[in-house]
């Protein structure tokens, strides 16, 4: 159920059409931010917040005022959540400008997100799905872990990525691999 509640500290991603991030700010506590950048004619706009599933809108600039249009990004409440850091391995300092995405059951993408100097994330989660959480960062292995809210205990699950730098001569160790020799 949406509500239009101002929502204090919901960290807001906006990108050019191209998917470029051009910014991340977090809202005051009358649920408001702002930004500053040249005026384009269009902003991808996404709000992620603890507790609540992730949304995005459209926004268009106004070449008359060289304001953006005031535009609301309602969130909904969710049952459930994911959230936790991204951190370099070496140091344990927090990793800024990785990606997060998270995927539903059929491998769609449902929710993104990059991480900001404190390197946090957050998503909201449905009951009764399962879910892909990935984590890229450029330079280093993608990873990913599976959520199932159909069966999870608690309502919050907890990750933190640990970052580990690929580098000429590391050893990786992989699983057995099987092969469908009728293919």
């Amino acid at each position: 159920k949406l509500s239009s509640l101002p929502i204090e500290n919901a960290k807001i991603s906006i990108k050019d059409l191209s998917g470029n991030l051009i910014e991340m700010v977090s809202t005051d506590a009358k649920g408001k931010y702002s930004f500053e950048s040249e005026i384009m004619d269009k902003y991808d706009v996404t709000a992620v917040k603890e507790g609540y599933l992730q949304n995005s809108i459209s926004i268009e600039g106004n070449q008359v005022s060289r304001y953006l249009d005031d535009s609301d990004i309602l969130l909904s409440p969710s049952d459930y959540g994911v959230g936790g850091r991204v951190l370099y391995a070496e140091n344990d300092l927090p990793a800024e400008g990785a990606i997060l995405k998270l995927f539903d059951e059929n491998g769609v993408l449902v929710a993104e997100a990059v991480t900001g100097p404190d390197g946090k994330y957050s998503f909201g989660l449905e009951s009764d799905h399962i879910y892909t959480l990935e984590c890229i960062k450029f330079g280093y292995p993608d990873q990913e872990i599976e959520l199932d809210t159909k069966t999870a205990d608690a309502t919050m699950f907890k990750s933190d990525f640990r970052l580990f730098k690929m580098e000429e001569g590391t050893v990786v160790r992989l699983d057995n691999i099987y092969y469908d020799y009728d293919k």
